[in-house]
């Protein structure tokens, strides 16, 4: 006998396997929570950060290295997409202006 469930199940198509660089064109936030391994070094770089669609958003909750600061302080030039705001790199340069007028 075949029942509801079974009907539903064989009709889902399975889930395609991802990438990161899948996650990063189709994706308008991305949420970096990973530890710092030599995999994950500068994990996200400047060919990475340029798949990004205009306005996507990137948070990077793990260690600063996962994303490259290079990279992204090119990415956050004026004509620059996409356009992000990472925590990591405002409280260094607030933590450095801090020390800078002691």
């Amino acid at each position: 006998m075949r029942n509801e469930r079974t009907a539903l199940s064989a009709d889902v198509a399975p889930p395609r396997p991802l990438t990161v660089e899948g996650l990063l064109r189709e994706d308008r936030i991305v949420v970096l929570a990973v530890p710092l391994t030599s995999a994950t070094h500068e994990l996200i770089n400047a060919e990475r950060l340029a798949l990004m669609p205009p306005g996507a958003v990137l948070v990077n909750v793990g260690r600063g290295s996962t994303v490259d600061e290079q990279a992204l302080a090119s990415a956050l030039a004026p004509d620059a997409s996409p356009v992000m705001a990472p925590t990591s790199l405002r409280w260094r340069t607030a933590r450095a202006r801090t020390r800078s007028l002691r």
